[in-house]
């Protein structure tokens, strides 16, 4: 993994658990206050074990209520299910939103507001559901993940160091839904967990977050051994 720093000059950022004002999750405290990133030192990390590895990620700051052991996840979300994704990242719809300019601001950089991406995934098996709704086996249905890239490809986004669904992985996903009625991953990346590899966690010492590979796969841990027989079907 390689990492370095620079400088968001000129950009801010108005962040939800899940993405933007249109399709933020609904969940409470949960909600990410509305917190701005400006000219602020970001951390920009490259993977070299995913499909965009070639492809800057900037890494922002969002408040957010974490979930400390998968009891208390489990409890609050909607949906949890086994699913995947045959989409590519790159591929998948990405949403930036800009602050609008006004005339003074014609020529500066523009701001972002808000971002999230809209993935495809096809669910294996429910492992919780609403009462009032039925998910069924093998559905396809877009999520909403707090990650997005840029107009131009030149940068991914990511809160709180999320890593994407990647095209192909099992996962165990945590879901709630928005006011909008669309769901989205809660808990950040722990919220997703990969059940076909180990997942790319990067340590963020310099934003505080020094321990988030080994909170990743303790709660992992958990998971799998909650749902040991649904993983083994699954897998057959």
């Amino acid at each position: 993994m390689k990492s370095t720093y620079f400088l968001l000059s000129a950009m801010t950022a108005s962040l939800l658990l899940v993405g933007c004002n249109g399709d933020n999750v609904d969940t409470g405290s949960n909600e990410i206050n509305s917190k701005k990133i400006s000219s602020s030192e970001v951390n920009v990390s490259q993977s070299s074990t995913n499909e965009n590895s070639e492809v800057e990620r900037v890494v922002t700051h969002g408040n957010f209520v974490e979930y400390e052991t998968e009891a208390e996840l489990f409890a609050d979300a909607e949906l949890v299910v086994i699913a995947s994704t045959n989409e590519d990242f790159m591929d998948r719809e990405h949403i930036v939103k800009y602050v609008p300019s006004s005339d003074e601001e014609e020529g500066l950089p523009k701001a972002i507001e808000d971002f999230y991406t809209k993935t495809s995934i096809t669910v294996e098996q429910v492992l919780k559901q609403p009462a009032s709704e039925k998910v069924a086996d093998n559905k396809k249905i877009s999520v909403i993940e707090p990650i997005a890239l840029l107009e131009d490809g030149s940068k991914i986004l990511s809160v709180e160091n999320y890593q994407e669904i990647s095209r192909g992985q099992q996962y165990i996903i945590y879901l709630k839904k928005n006011t909008n009625g669309k769901y989205g991953v809660i808990n950040m990346t722990n919220g997703r967990f990969n059940l076909e590899s180990t997942d790319q966690i990067v340590n963020l010492a310099e934003h505080g977050h020094d321990n988030d590979k080994a909170k990743h796969e303790k709660m992992k841990d958990t998971v799998k051994n909650r749902f040991a027989k649904e993983i083994a079907k699954a897998k057959k």
